[in-house]
């Protein structure tokens, strides 16, 4: 689990140049937070976004990678799940809704994704999760923007299914002038659970 909290190159896919894109959320959460390690985005139609390349394919990424986080429509994470599990990707932290929490039917679709997963030995938060954020090293996964939100690293973290109670949770620790530590959001939980973070 170090390598999901402290990672050292991480990939945020999903990403293009228009304003409401939610991956260049992520990005800029994670520029803004002055990520510690090396930051790569890969979209499907390229561009430069905060001084860095888009690239066009999981295939384009460098090897070793540690994480990659997933922010594309639902029947598009498979692929490239399996994408990931051939560049090497062991830790994914994807994002993206409309598995079981959309329908019943959707249930299938996660059944796929974790056996994709498990193919490539891959472990994942989520899906349908804002992610996690690390207050130590600037890992900050979110798609809503924490852009001006800086505080005092602490030691206190949260664990939450919903994003939204995390969030909550976040302000109010920095509305009491209590550092917080590492915050996650569980999403669905379809791979790892409370016990895994704890």
């Amino acid at each position: 689990m170090d390598r999901l909290f402290y990672p050292d190159k991480v990939a945020v896919i999903g990403v293009s140049e228009r304003d409401n894109n939610l991956g260049r959320i992520i990005a800029e959460n994670l520029i803004d937070f002055g990520f510690h390690g090396e930051i790569f985005l890969v979209g499907l139609h390229g561009g430069v976004l905060f001084g860095h390349r888009i690239l066009t394919s999981v295939q384009e990424l460098p090897e070793g990678i540690d994480m990659a986080i997933v922010l594309t429509p639902a029947q598009t994470v498979l692929p490239i799940v399996d994408q990931c599990g051939h560049k090497g990707i062991k830790w994914m932290v994807i994002e993206t809704g409309g598995f079981r929490e959309f329908s019943e039917e959707r249930k299938v679709l996660e059944a796929q994704l974790l056996e994709t997963a498990r193919k490539w030995g891959i472990r994942f938060v989520g899906p349908n999760c804002i992610g996690i954020v690390n207050f130590e090293n600037g890992l900050c996964c979110p798609f809503v923007s924490f852009k001006g939100f800086h505080i005092k690293p602490g030691r206190v973290s949260i664990l939450a299914q919903s994003g939204g109670v995390a969030s909550a949770y976040l302000h109010q620790l920095s509305s009491m002038s209590v550092g917080p530590n590492k915050i996650v959001s569980m999403g669905n939980k379809l791979d790892l659970t409370e016990i895994d973070y704890l």
